[in-house]
């Protein structure tokens, strides 16, 4: 015998009836939408292939047929969001921009239509904060709270709106300055890295400095490539720090315009055992 068909006013009753608090609220829709829809990677592909039906189109925003199929792409994701969040009067906006993402880690707005992409904002006690429920599933390996109230300033690393006030930054950015930043995984963070790396240079070498990571296990390994398809290893000069490390290494080395990958391990001691994960980050020089 199936299980009966739960439907949309069902989930708006049951949290009526269980929770007041309104970040609350949207986090429970953010981790049941994580939980039960999936990402549609056949749209995705006839989006980007240019071969989308007017009834797909449609059909890719449109919050009964998401929540129907249990299937979608960021625009559906961010639609069936701010549906459930106006059910308890959350106001919220949809904000629709671009992704910065390992397979392209700088950005040209007028070419690059594959990497639009769409998350929201929603205020919460005055303050608005930015949810990605898309990515909290997408890239990752298991569901993650940390595209739950992103902050702006890691946010920024990988997201940019076509309205910069929804940067939610002191100073917005440009998409010149957008494409200097790094491109970094959210496993970075969550592994317990504080801080973006910082890079420097002087005449003859580049620095990336690194804030020490409570988890002493995470080892670092750095290669370069000028067409993000083949890469080389640096080799750097490991320089400890008081509260972190740098990686040195020579210019002459690394041509310029090069894109670095970073690449992080797991290594247990006591084990003796190391995990590898690649391109946790990429950084343009």
């Amino acid at each position: 015998m199936s299980k009966p068909q739960i439907e949309k006013s069902d989930l708006v009753n049951y949290v009526s009836k269980n929770i007041n608090n309104k970040k609350q609220i949207a986090e429970f829709f953010y981790y049941w939408m994580s939980l039960n829809i999936e990402y549609d990677y056949d749209l995705l592909k006839k989006i980007r292939s240019k071969r989308l039906s007017k009834l797909e189109q449609d059909q890719s925003s449109n919050t009964d047929y998401i929540f129907k199929e249990k299937k979608a792409v960021c625009i559906g994701y961010s639609t069936l969001f701010q549906e459930f969040l106006s059910a308890f009067d959350i106001e919220s906006e949809i904000i629709v921009g671009y992704a910065k993402t390992e397979e392209n880690p700088t950005l040209e707005l007028e070419v690059d239509t594959d990497f639009l992409h769409a998350w929201n904002a929603l205020k919460i006690n005055n303050n608005w904060i930015l949810v990605d429920v898309t990515w909290a599933k997408q890239f990752e390996g298991a569901i993650t709270d940390f595209y739950f109230d992103i902050d702006p300033e890691r946010n920024i690393l990988t997201h940019y709106p076509n309205d910069s006030k929804w940067q939610l930054l002191k100073n917005p950015i440009s998409i010149s300055d957008f494409n200097k930043l790094p491109y970094i995984h959210s496993f970075y963070f969550q592994t317990g890295f504080p801080k973006t790396p910082i890079i420097t240079s002087d005449s003859k070498y580049y620095y990336f400095e690194f804030k020490n990571n409570p988890n002493k296990n995470w080892l670092v390994k750095l290669t370069y490539s000028l067409d993000n398809l083949n890469y080389k290893s640096v080799f750097p000069e490991y320089i400890k720090n008081k509260d972190g490390f740098t990686y040195k290494f020579s210019k002459e080395r690394v041509p310029n315009n090069s894109i670095i990958r970073m690449d992080l391990t797991d290594f247990n001691e006591e084990k003796q055992m190391m995990i590898p994960y690649e391109k946790v980050a990429f950084f343009n020089l």
